[in-house]
């Protein structure tokens, strides 16, 4: 009889380092885990951290981290660094205020609180920015939906998702063949509570082929419990693809049927 103990410890690679799986990733949201520095993080047995594109764009702005030489060099951090999109923050933004923009084939147009300005974010936008800040791991763009959204919200949010992400790994090929630059993007399975149109966006993503993918969505439901169906997208994913429950607070980037979570729910 064998116990997990007696299996090797399995290590995600990527061009930059490898870490130990499974891996807990903090947020470094805006480019710095709060009350801690690099040396703090690294004595701390962290291997890879968890920034925001969306938040960084914001401020101090993407031009301004890839000036400084990058994220690494902005944070002072020689560790992995994984990016996300910023597609579960505009929608959070709108599921609190619908008044403030709108999702469509294209993207996403959005105010936020304060301003009157309207931005837009697309698929191709959405990794250009983490490529420009040189996060080792990118994150394609994708639609959140609430478990409790209708059915034709969750077809919506498939059939988007798999269209930007279609976009994406189109904009990162293009840049590798240009810079010579390796930099692993990850797909985002949605699909709310529907177990099969979950296995089919994670079938659909898997034919288009991704370095790895998240199982996306709104974690919660309304008494706060888990929603099993996150864990359903690992069923059509080949063996040993990396994996991670985005917005689960706590883990990344494991193995199909390990789901644990990159940690980037925040504000």
């Amino acid at each position: 009889m064998t116990t997990p103990h007696d299996h090797p410890p399995r290590r995600f690679v990527a061009p930059r380092a490898s870490i130990a799986l499974p891996a807990f990733l903090p947020d470094a949201t805006k480019g710095v885990v709060r009350t801690l520095d690099g040396a703090d993080l690294a004595t701390s047995g962290i291997e890879a951290v968890c920034v925001n594109a969306y938040h960084l764009q914001r401020a101090p702005g993407a031009s301004v981290v890839e000036a400084a030489g990058g994220i690494h060099a902005f944070m002072g951090w020689s560790g992995l660094v994984m990016s996300d999109s910023g597609g579960f923050q505009i929608y959070s933004l709108l599921r609190a205020d619908p008044g403030a923009g709108s999702v469509g084939p294209k993207g996403f147009v959005y105010r936020t609180s304060g301003t009157r300005d309207k931005k837009r974010l697309d698929a191709e936008k959405a990794v250009r920015t983490q490529l420009a800040i040189g996060a080792d791991i990118a994150v394609c763009l994708d639609q959140c939906t609430h478990p409790d959204d209708s059915p034709a919200v969750q077809r919506a949010s498939v059939e988007r998702t798999v269209a930007w992400a279609r976009r994406g790994k189109a904009v990162r090929d293009e840049h590798a063949d240009r810079t010579a630059r390796a930099t692993l993007l990850f797909a985002v399975i949605q699909g709310g509570s529907d177990e099969e149109l979950r296995r089919e966006c994670a079938a659909r993503l898997v034919e288009i082929g991704f370095d790895g993918y998240g199982f996306g969505g709104w974690p919660g439901d309304d008494s706060g419990a888990l929603v099993p169906a996150l864990a359903l997208g690992a069923s059509p994913l080949p063996r040993g693809a990396s994996a991670g429950a985005g917005g689960c607070s706590g883990a990344l980037v494991a193995r199909r049927a390990m789901p644990c979570a990159w940690s980037d729910a925040g504000a």
